[in-house]
């Protein structure tokens, strides 16, 4: 069969399903190749002010990216050495001298990879700082009223669910606050299981240091507080004690304390318990008060390991002192603090050591028969805590922006003060009163304490469990 002369040809194609036809009988006409470089189109040749303007509105890689040329200042030679390769180009190549001088740089020996790096280094934060300016407080309190919302995690208790709450709605009714209040040993799970779950639906936790340094911290559930502290209510540093903010975590990043209080050693039923009973702690361990005593769980975090935490590393108490007050008779060790309370109320054990003394101040406000040791009472001394006075900012906050309004105004002075009066603790503030604050749970300037909420007694916390758990 011939071959006909004329032929169906597919060519590259330019659209789907597109074939040219092409009459293969006839000659076809050669283009004359034109090289590029000498087309009269592109035979003119860049100026050294042209190249180097082509450089800054055209980066063609990370050196000369966002338009900044503080490289240069750093090593001059190569910006001369750029210009040298660019201008011999005509304007179509100009792209490719200059990834050729890219590519020529990053060839060179270690010495010049590590200038490129200091030099990517410095454009990235220059170039960062230049580009982003932080929003102003306005327009962040225009964002927090968009969102509408702030979830709150915080301690028991009506008077500081109260605090938490009011004042900040009345100042931004704007924004609606969703507080659940919750005891420290039960934050860690519903928290870390929402997390687990990518369920971001809590902003701030509001809580003790134990709660925070060893379950949140330790899981990465917290994010950095500083960056959040940007309102006009907490850029004063100087109003603060010390004249900075107290951290309990050693990166001073994660747990900010807002006010710290002497820990009454127990708390007792005024008509069945004298104070003038108590010189030392080792009183407790007579006969007497055997059946009388409850102690908070302290395999949890709450006033019962934080005595414990006390016992344990004193040198006149001890391992010793711990093993006979737990293996004492008729000790028990609730969970619950309102239940404590209302042993020692009714009087059926007249004694409780470390029940939440912000529920203790409640009862107590309430007219029933309860009352603080005072902390002096005991040659061995007790401890200073934050208590609850703490916060974690929670990683991927859902709602950034009336999270950054809540904590201003919580770390503001009126904010403090509403918490101090409800919590009955002092405000690390400086400007903030405390002559509302019960005198035995201020610090006093001639006796020594031991601040627990610091890491390094956090840290025994785990040893202690397992020396009470073995006892």
């Amino acid at each position: 069969m011939a071959t006909s002369a004329r032929a169906w040809t597919c060519p590259p194609i330019i659209r789907r399903g597109e074939c040219r036809y092409r009459d293969r009988s006839r000659p076809i006409r050669k283009r004359r190749s034109t090289p590029k470089m000498t087309s009269p189109r592109y035979s003119k040749k860049l100026s050294v002010d042209e190249a180097r303007l082509k450089l800054r509105s055209n980066p063609p890689c990370p050196l000369f990216q966002r338009g900044n040329f503080s490289w240069t200042i750093l090593n001059p030679s190569l910006e001369k050495h750029a210009l040298s390769i660019v201008e011999g180009r005509g304007r179509g190549d100009f792209g490719r001298a200059a990834r050729e001088f890219c590519g020529e740089f990053l060839g060179r020996d270690l010495r010049a990879r590590s200038s490129l790096a200091l030099l990517l280094f410095t454009l990235l934060v220059s170039g960062t700082a230049t580009a982003q300016t932080p929003p102003s407080w306005e327009q962040i309190l225009a964002a927090a009223k968009k969102e509408g919302v702030v979830a709150v995690i915080g301690p028991q208790g009506s008077e500081t669910r109260d605090a938490l709450t009011q004042g900040f709605q009345k100042k931004y009714p704007e924004i609606n606050v969703e507080l659940v209040s919750m005891a420290g040993n039960q934050i860690g799970p519903k928290l870390l299981n929402e997390l687990t779950a990518s369920r971001f639906t809590t902003d701030v936790v509001i809580t003790g240091t134990t709660t925070a340094l060893e379950t949140l911290v330790p899981a990465k559930a917290g994010a950095p507080i500083k960056p959040v502290l940007i309102g006009p209510n907490t850029r004063d540093l100087s109003k603060w004690r010390g004249g900075k903010l107290t951290f309990s975590d050693d990166a001073q990043t994660y747990n900010l304390i807002f006010s710290s209080y002497v820990k009454a050693p127990f708390i007792y039923n005024i008509n069945l318990v004298s104070p003038n009973d108590f010189k030392s702690w080792k009183d407790l361990l007579d006969p007497k008060w055997h059946g009388k005593i409850t102690l908070k769980d302290p395999l949890s975090a709450g006033g019962g390991l934080g005595n414990s935490t006390l016992w344990y590393t004193h040198e006149s108490l001890g391992k010793d002192f711990m093993r006979k007050l737990l293996t004492q008779k008729d000790i028990v060790m609730p969970r619950d603090d309102r239940q404590m309370l209302d042993f020692a109320a009714r009087g059926k054990y007249p004694i409780a050591i470390g029940p939440s003394d912000v529920l203790t101040n409640e009862f107590i406000a309430r007219g029933l028969p309860l009352k603080h040791l005072h902390p002096e009472t005991l040659k061995e001394g007790t401890y200073i805590t934050a208590g609850n006075g703490s916060l974690v900012i929670v990683r991927n906050a859902p709602h950034p922006n009336a999270l950054r309004v809540y904590v201003d105004y919580l770390l503001s002075p009126e904010g403090q003060l509403e918490w101090s009066k409800a919590a009955g603790f002092a405000s690390l503030r400086r400007d903030v009163p405390k002559d509302h604050v019960r005198d035995i749970l201020v610090p006093k300037e001639n006796m020594t304490y031991r601040e627990i909420s610091m890491r390094r007694y956090v840290d025994l916390r785990e040893e202690i469990v397992q020396f009470i758990k073995s006892v």
